[in-house]
């Protein structure tokens, strides 16, 4: 026909503003040995993790690659 409509789903928005600003962790262990608390801590936690590579692979350290010859392993021509 040559025209296209749309309409707003109403009742599945009003269903996913209940939603809004929740964040749902999971992980495979079970209740006996990691309770809820501690793996919302654990996973707060992981953005220290990640700080800590990026010191590592940034400019931060400051820190070169040290090549390390002996005699017997250096062959001149």
């Amino acid at each position: 026909d040559g025209v296209f409509r749309w309409q707003r789903k109403r009742e599945a928005i009003r269903q996913e503003e209940g939603l809004d600003g929740i964040d749902g962790i999971r992980t495979s262990e079970p209740k006996s040995r990691l309770t809820a608390d501690d793996a919302v801590r654990g996973y707060k936690k992981l953005c220290q993790v990640e700080q800590a590579f990026r010191v590592c692979k940034g400019l931060d350290l400051m820190i070169r690659p040290i090549h390390h010859r002996v005699p017997p392993r250096v062959r001149a021509a």
